[in-house]
């Protein structure tokens, strides 16, 4: 029941580009989002690494591409 496995982790290169928005310029926002893995929560609405566990996952993710 990994973020990164849930039917509503969006890892989509459109979503990985807003997040890399989002951090900014001020560190090397790409080499976070592969850190962590990070995709968007569509149920919780916020950023996540896909090592996270969640008690709203749901089967059958992530979102790609």
């Amino acid at each position: 029941m990994l973020c990164g496995n849930c039917a509503a982790f969006d890892m989509t290169q459109e979503m990985q580009e807003c997040i890399a928005k989002g951090i900014g310029d001020e560190t090397d926002a790409w080499a976070t989002i592969d850190a962590g893995s990070l995709g968007y929560c569509k149920f919780l609405k916020f950023k996540c690494a896909a090592k996270r566990t969640c008690d709203a996952w749901v089967e059958g993710g992530p979102i790609k591409d």
